[in-house]
């Protein structure tokens, strides 16, 4: 939906940079830009393997504030691998789900 297309591409602060050709994005940039076309989706479900890799510290922040701000409230399973010093779980809780009912 446009509306939540949109509104990641505010929240990951890519507005400027939406006319220029990807081959001349970085690779931070190019990640952004992934992760907003996999948030779009709108699924019960999503698996982030190395999510923040190539992000620098400030969009590994907005990457995490979205996570726990955005899907966690919306009920939304995350599974995600990350190998940053700052652990996932010093930044968005861990919540931990009876398997039975998954």
């Amino acid at each position: 939906n446009t509306k939540d297309i949109n509104l990641l591409i505010a929240y990951f602060k890519f507005q400027k940079l939406l006319d220029i050709p990807i081959h001349f994005l970085s690779c931070g940039q190019k990640k952004r830009l992934s992760l907003i076309a996999i948030l779009c989706c709108n699924r019960e479900i999503y698996c982030l393997d190395e999510a923040s890799s190539g992000l620098d510290a400030e969009y590994r922040l907005i990457l995490y504030s979205y996570l726990q701000e955005i899907l966690l409230k919306q009920n939304k399973l995350i599974i995600i691998t990350d190998h940053h010093q700052t652990p996932i779980t010093d930044i968005i809780p861990v919540i931990l789900k009876d398997t039975e009912t998954l």
